[in-house]
């Protein structure tokens, strides 16, 4: 939330304006993978593909409020973007010590996918205004829905630790890594107008539109586990 008094965008030193916003992205992956390993010179190398399933959304808002002489003023703009699918990956990768005998390697991996599914656009707004004698309000809303393909690509490069147990056959590594991702479902397109006055002395408007998804995402990850 932010809030002035007393400032901004013609709101005398009586009034109040301000606005609330809401952001949250959310996105997941499940893979089942079949996965073929060799060795290339001293590099472990593995080439994989299978299915997967994706989905991600985007939910964003935005109210804006003032308080101008006795009018309160109020605009909500509001869009929820999201796409989901089933397809199949193709994934690549490998890792080398970091010297002869090490523990430590260097590690790559490059995925790859096509999803076929839905994405889903949505988007509302609503306007309003109160004073001591009356009230107008508005409100819209507009959605889209498209049955298409979506792609989504990764790549990641870090450092993992390598120990054996012996005791139970098995290997037990700790990584370290910077990741990149890249989704694309950029169909669709929503947009919705609100408007509310009280003639030849305020107004109040909202207005929101959203487009399909496209996201870059960088970061990293940490991990740990077992291999046999």
């Amino acid at each position: 939330p932010f809030v002035l008094v007393g400032h901004g965008g013609g709101v005398p030193a009586s009034g109040t304006a301000g606005y609330f916003s809401h952001n949250l992205v959310d996105a997941y992956l499940v893979d089942l993978e079949v996965r073929r390993t060799f060795c290339f010179h001293a590099t472990k190398m593995y080439l994989g593909f299978g299915p997967r399933y994706a989905r991600m959304s985007h939910d964003q808002s935005v109210t804006g409020f003032a308080v101008v002489d006795d009018d309160i003023l109020t605009g909500t703009a509001r869009s929820n973007r999201e796409a989901y699918g089933t397809g199949i990956f193709l994934a690549a990768g490998g890792r080398k010590p970091l010297f002869c005998n090490a523990c430590a390697h260097f590690f790559f991996n490059l995925r790859a996918s096509i999803l076929w599914g839905s994405t889903d656009v949505d988007v509302e707004t609503s306007a309003s205004l109160v004073d001591p004698t009356a009230t107008a309000a508005s409100y819209n809303a507009a959605a889209a829905e498209l049955y298409d393909d979506m792609f989504v690509g990764e790549v990641s490069l870090g450092i993992q630790w390598d120990y054996e147990l012996k005791w139970m056959c098995a290997n037990a590594f700790f990584r370290v890594a910077g990741e990149y991702q890249y989704w694309d479902a950029s169909q669709g397109f929503a947009s919705a107008f609100s408007f509310a006055d009280e003639v030849g002395v305020v107004d109040s408007a909202a207005y929101a539109e959203a487009d399909g998804l496209r996201m870059n995402l960088t970061g990293f990850s940490i991990a740990t586990g077992f291999t046999w």
